[in-house]
Formats: C-alpha cells, structure tokens, sequence
C-alpha cells in the first residue's frame, strides 16, 4: 500500500535496521534487481559477511551477529538434527509439517530445558527474535508459517541462520534502493 512495499528502514543507536525485506536473491534468482542496483549505485554487500549483522529483539536489545549466535546455538543444534533427520524419516515430516514455527521452537526451547535443567534455558527473546527474523523473510506471520518450511530452510550449519539464496544485502538498508529510484 506504499512505494516500496514491505521494503522499510528503521534506526537504532544510530545503526540502520532493515525492518522488513532485507536481503536481494542470488544473481541467479533476481538478475534484474541486481542490474538495477548496480545501474543506480546502490552498493550490494554479500549476506555472507555477517560480521557487520546486528539482530534486534523485541525486548529491543541489539546483538551482535556473535552475541545472536552464542544465543541461537542450543537452538541451531536441535533444528540442524532435526533438518538431518527430516531427510531420512517420514514421520518426523508429519510431526513438523502440523506444527506451526512458533510451536515447534517452543517445543525445542521445552526439550532443551527438560533435559538441561531451568539454568540452561533458551532465551526466550531469542526465540521471538528467531520468529521475526523468519517471517520477514517468508513473508508472512509466523502464526501462519509451518515449521516444516522453516526446517526446510534453516542452515545446516553452526553460526548460519538460514540456508537460502539471499545473497546479497543493501548496504545502508534495503530502503536505500528506494530513495535512488526517487
């Protein structure tokens, strides 16, 4: 309902936050986007260059791409096992597909403190935080998103967050292209 559509930057302690799309698909997926970009000189930055990222929770803390991780991690190593073993058995399709991703990572958060005791909980900033992160990216709230999707696209690896072909970001948020193509 606007020019940009779900495109929109916000700023924090003087860092800007993408706060709706933020990342441009690989030069495969989006050949035109990336033309256009680099036409109006607007500078893409490789998604893999995380070092720069910043995660903002909605307790509205700002981590480091480290800090996120180091949070993430317990979490990370649940749904990588999961991501393995979805691969090879059809029942745990089943059992993730009826799951919506906001239960399936409560349910993690639950396993993980049963079998780890209270003082080893998740965060449960990081796991809304997770949720905000993957419905921008998947468009839509999580409420509505399967857990299955969300397994599907996860990273199989320690330190990434999703294994998609987002591979480039905005350099100055994602809203920069809209004001060169103003």
């Amino acid at each position: 309902n606007r020019f940009g559509g779900k495109i929109e930057n916000g700023a924090l302690d003087g860092k800007i936050i993408n706060m709706g799309a933020e990342f441009i698909d690989s030069d495969a997926g989006n050949p035109m986007l990336i033309a256009l970009a680099k036409q109006l000189g607007v500078k893409l930055i490789p998604s893999v260059d995380q070092e720069k990222e910043s995660f903002l929770t909605p307790s509205g803390k700002l981590l480091s791409s480290e800090e996120f991780h180091e949070k993430y991690k317990p979490l990370a190593e649940m749904i990588i096992r999961d991501k393995e073993n979805m691969k090879q058995d059809g029942d745990f399709k089943t059992y993730v597909s009826g799951l919506t991703l906001p239960q399936y990572l409560q349910d993690l958060a639950d396993a993980y403190k049963k079998e780890h005791g209270k003082e080893k909980e998740i965060d449960p900033d990081i796991i809304k935080t997770v949720e905000g992160a993957y419905a921008s990216e998947a468009g839509r709230d999580p409420h509505k998103t399967s857990a299955l999707q969300f397994v599907n696209e996860a990273s199989p690896e320690l330190g990434g967050f999703l294994d998609s072909d987002c591979a480039w970001r905005v350099e100055g948020g994602t809203a920069a292209l809209l004001d060169k193509l103003r």
